[in-house]
């Protein structure tokens, strides 16, 4: 840090520790509440220039639980996401109470995603990286905007890589938008749009 002129670094656990594909609620909940203890040990000897980002059992009830444990007895600035959670999305109804908790306290969410949709086509050439991850970061942001997640809650999101390929996709988004009823399931999703 020093050598690059670094004064503070924000840091998590890796993506493939939130359990995100996991539906064993208890397994999720202890891996992340023992990763953020361990989390908490590694910023406490960093000089205080070490600023953590918790991670949340996401798509479990305990999620907003341990975002407030994270937060209150931790001393986290943050929280580090995925892009689901216990088989659910994040527009998932299981998430408004963190959601909730979130946008109460405007705390800066960090989102990654750590895993692809259809990964069996992606098995080559480094396509997860190259490809998969920034699909999986703007199908989980379009649910929450369809699902109207933001319309309920201000969130304080910082989406990783740049978003994916969500920016590219904004004038599909909004032409869908106005086409499909602003996030309506009624309408049929066969229905051609363009």
């Amino acid at each position: 840090m020093d050598d690059l002129g670094v004064r503070a670094h924000a840091v998590s656990m890796p993506p493939f520790l939130y359990c995100s594909n996991s539906e064993d609620g208890r397994l999720v909940t202890t891996t992340i509440a023992r990763g953020n203890d361990e989390l908490a040990g590694y910023i406490a000897e960093g000089g205080g220039r070490l600023y953590g980002l918790g991670s949340i059992p996401l798509g479990f009830p305990d999620a907003a639980n341990e975002a407030r444990r994270c937060l209150d007895d931790l001393g986290f600035q943050g929280v580090a996401i995925g892009t689901r959670g216990g088989g659910k999305e994040l527009d998932d109804p299981v998430n408004e109470d963190l959601w909730a908790l979130l946008a109460e306290r405007n705390v800066f969410v960090f989102v990654h995603p750590e895993w692809v949709p259809d990964a069996h086509r992606q098995r080559d050439y480094w396509l997860p990286q190259l490809v998969g991850y920034p699909m999986e970061t703007a199908l989980s942001i379009a649910r929450m905007i369809y699902g109207r997640v933001f319309e309920r809650f201000d969130l304080a999101m910082c989406l990783a890589h740049g978003g994916g390929c969500l920016p590219w996709l904004r004038g599909r988004l909004d032409l869908g938008w106005r086409t499909q009823g602003g996030g309506s399931h009624n309408r049929d999703p066969t229905e051609r749009i363009l």
